[in-house]
């Protein structure tokens, strides 16, 4: 309608996939306020280069590790859901050979890590600090 008509179209939804395919801008809200707004792409692009995935064995130990990361300059944000953690880097350069060489140097292990391009998920995950509500059912 907008290319067509002129006509604005606000969208509301959960749904990040439905969002990034329809909308020009996005607004990421939260409890009522605007916590981010701009293209699809721009907010992807916000968070840095990719996106870590470490995933260890008990809860306690990704609380240990998240301290020690903590201090990388190339790590912008950590959430831990459990006993998993997302490192949102700044870093273009590959990161997974340091994070397991300092995860071995000190005695943890990774039960697996991952590394993808920033989603609208990561981006919901970064500004808002929480998993979208339909995450947790699928």
């Amino acid at each position: 309608m907008n290319e067509e008509h002129g006509t604005t179209v606000l969208l509301n939804t959960h749904y990040v996939e439905e969002a990034d395919y329809l909308c020009h801008r996005i607004a990421i809200l939260d409890h009522g306020k605007i916590l981010r707004a701009d293209t699809p792409q721009a907010l992807r692009d916000s968070l840095g280069s990719s996106v870590l995935s470490i995933k260890f064995s008990q809860e306690a130990l990704a609380k240990d590790f998240a301290s020690l990361l903590n201090g990388m300059s190339w790590v912008r944000r950590i959430h831990q859901h459990n006993a998993q953690l997302e490192l949102t880097i700044s870093d273009k350069g590959m990161k997974i050979p340091e994070v397991v060489r300092l995860a071995r140097q000190r005695g943890f292990a990774i039960s697996s890590i991952g590394e993808h391009k920033p989603s609208l998920e990561d981006v919901f995950l970064h500004y808002v600090g929480r998993k979208l509500p339909d995450e947790d059912h699928e």
